[in-house]
């Protein structure tokens, strides 16, 4: 929520709609991204996350957004019950959907950039997709091997199989990332046995296994992963990090993934091992000429990641 401060700065400048073509690259959530950080528009009113360019249409909003350097997008209402105006404009930059709220009265949209956010598997397994921040998740329950994330630079795919602990519905036992992202390496996660638990699964990178001690790190020759095997917490991760393996608080072991290059981690792959199944977090922005899968095509669209829509697109 938006709270008004005590001292309300009055600004002399008024935003005007501009004789141009409307900003292209679009993309609508129903999400109110107002805890992104903050980017104040011309003509705003207020301080910080709760300076607000207000009495304005979208359109011009969204105009204001593209004239102002870091603005990457709005946040918008309407809907401003208790306010002196007819809507409130907030601009934003670096907008994670998987730390937004519902939407409410708001929604937000990204201009000419795209999001980042996060796709959860947990449990027999349950997959919260990138624009199901809250859910409902899609269920899986057949073994083999699928797509979470299928994009021309990127593919990250899960391997399901029956486990001693859910042995009638699969779960996941292994994950494989590969692509020019990722400068065409690869790195796979896979429960082997015959142990339980962590001394269960190895770690393989390019074909040779790594993090083969507890604790230990891996930092990659070109530098573009760095990786590690420690005692994490699942919540700091994901809310259902935990799910069905790791109880209700404490650190446990986990692998931590994280891809970057000079402008800073641009993937993230959380892995925490029950005893011979994993829950995992996979983050990273929205990939720009579409992604597809059972984390779904990241398009701030909840209704076309259900499973029958999955299975319509071949991807389930």
């Amino acid at each position: 929520p938006t709270t008004t401060p005590t001292t309300t700065m009055i600004t002399t400048t008024t935003y005007r709609s501009l004789p141009r073509s409307p900003p292209r690259d679009i993309m609508h959530c129903q999400l109110s991204c107002l805890g992104a950080p903050a980017v104040s528009l011309p003509g705003s009113t207020g301080f910080g996350k709760g300076a607000s360019l207000n009495d304005v249409s979208v359109e011009d909003c969204r105009n204001a957004c593209t004239d102002t350097e870091g603005c990457e997008g709005i946040v918008y209402t309407n809907a401003t019950h208790g306010t002196p105006f007819s809507s409130m404009c907030f601009g934003r930059r670096d907008i994670h959907t998987s730390m937004c709220q519902p939407g409410g009265r708001h929604f937000t949209e990204l201009i000419g950039t795209y999001p980042r956010g996060k796709c959860a598997l947990f449990g027999d397994p349950h997959i919260i997709s990138f624009d199901r921040v809250y859910g409902p998740p899609v269920t899986v329950l057949k073994a083999g091997e699928y797509h979470l994330v299928k994009s021309g630079p990127l593919s990250i795919q899960g391997r399901f199989g029956y486990t001693k602990r859910f042995p009638t519905a699969a779960s996941t036992v292994g994950i494989a990332i590969g692509g020019s992202m990722v400068k065409g390496h690869t790195l796979v996660v896979v429960f082997t046995g015959p142990m339980p638990g962590a001394e269960g699964f190895k770690v393989f990178w390019d074909g040779k296994e790594i993090l083969q001690k507890y604790p230990s790190t891996f930092v990659s020759p070109d530098t573009i992963l760095s990786a590690k095997f420690d005692a994490l917490d699942p919540q700091k991760y994901h809310r259902e990090g935990r799910h069905t393996i790791a109880g209700t608080h404490g650190v446990l072991p986990s692998f931590l993934f994280e891809f970057g290059d000079a402008t800073g981690s641009f993937l993230a792959v959380y892995v925490l091992m029950g005893p011979d199944n994993v829950n995992a977090v996979v983050r990273t922005r929205k990939i720009e000429d579409g992604q597809d899968g059972l984390c779904g095509n990241f398009n701030c669209n909840q209704e076309d990641d259900s499973l029958e829509a999955l299975k319509w697109r071949g991807v389930a």
